[in-house]
């Protein structure tokens, strides 16, 4: 109490006073200043969390698009696989057909058994067993193509 003069009294209650006024405004701007804060820690965690989302989509659809390629790269191998395999036993059987009943054959017959696709070495294989000639295995007439 008798420590500071009047006017050091007149001055800290001054002081007080301002504080007291001061102090809500101080208050708000800080709480102002946490909730912007929270605002931009949300934004950030956002576009972060998308990112990171974006970047595990992308591996995953990436694995899933390399299984679902390979399974389907395995199928069509094995279809295509399958279907050289049936082509390959036409052309092999309707060669010894006409080996058989026509005796030798030339290269020209050869290579065109080997150019022959699935449907057509077919047809021809039907016409071997019934033809009088190897002329007419191949000949296209409408009674050959009915067969």
């Amino acid at each position: 109490p008798g420590w500071y003069s009047e006017e050091e009294m007149l001055a800290m209650k001054k002081v007080e006073r301002v504080y007291e006024e001061m102090r809500p405004l101080v208050e708000r701007w800080l709480e102002e200043q946490k909730a912007k804060a929270r605002e931009q820690a949300l934004r950030e965690g956002h576009r972060m969390g998308v990112e990171e989302g974006r970047r595990r989509g992308l591996q995953e659809g990436h694995r899933m698009g390399l299984r679902e390629g390979r399974r389907i790269g395995l199928e069509e191998g094995l279809e295509r696989g399958r279907r050289l395999g049936v082509s390959e036993g036409l052309r092999t059987a309707l060669e010894r057909v006409l080996v058989v009943r026509f005796g030798p054959i030339s290269e020209d017959v050869l290579t065109r058994l080997k150019k022959a696709d699935e449907q057509e070495l077919g047809v021809w294989l039907e016409r071997a067993a019934r033809a009088a000639s190897l002329e007419a295995v191949f000949e296209s007439s409408p009674e050959n193509d009915e067969s």
